[in-house]
């Protein structure tokens, strides 16, 4: 594994470990947790201008998942001894066995997202968290070029995808503060005069 992906992978545990550990009873069905992180995506990029994991998510009938979820998240944090996933009919919760002394990747503001995100999806049904997926403008398109066509699961814009949850952007509700109003005094437009 090179630098890169052991850095992937580190960004992945955490905000899994984030998610779940803001879950009730430390569990959340795998559709749900998927969607969990794919919306905690959104948010981090939406307020950082990055995702937290680095992840693909591509476009499945079902809803945005990550791309090789059952490798990635499932399989290498199992086998970390991080979670496991119980076999409980088409629901298949993962539980969160150890959690995380300290954060490297994720902050207070993360990690307070992840508990919103995780308290919004981890109590909901399996088909009303897809429901809420399908209404993303970032996964129609990218499933109206891929599995709609029966063509392989097509990758997620996540600038296009983060538009579902734009009017959250503090930017959209918040007023401006002395600084920006500063800063918007200050700046020139094209023509050179103020705007």
């Amino acid at each position: 594994m090179d630098v890169e992906e052991r850095e992937n992978q580190e960004r992945l545990i955490e905000a899994t470990v984030a998610l779940l550990e803001n879950a009730p009873g430390r569990r959340m069905q795998i559709t749900n947790l998927n969607k969990a992180l794919f919306y905690l995506d959104l948010a981090a990029l939406r307020d950082t201008g990055a995702t937290i994991t680095k992840n693909v998510y591509v476009a499945l009938k079902q809803g945005p998942v990550m791309n090789d979820y059952k490798e990635r998240l499932v399989g290498d944090l199992a086998e970390l001894g991080l979670l496991r996933q119980d076999d409980e009919g088409m629901h298949k919760p993962v539980v969160l066995v150890s959690g995380r002394e300290s954060y490297h990747y994720m902050d207070d503001h993360l990690r307070g997202l992840a508990a919103r995100v995780a308290s919004a999806v981890a109590g909901e049904t399996a088909a009303a968290v897809s429901h809420l997926s399908h209404q993303n403008p970032g996964w129609r398109i990218a499933f109206e070029k891929g599995q709609s066509k029966k063509n392989a699961p097509a990758p997620i814009n996540m600038s296009i995808a983060m538009q579902q949850i734009a009017q959250e952007d503090p930017w959209l509700k918040d007023s401006a503060d002395d600084d920006l109003r500063a800063i918007f005094d200050g700046a020139d437009d094209e023509t050179g005069k103020p705007w």
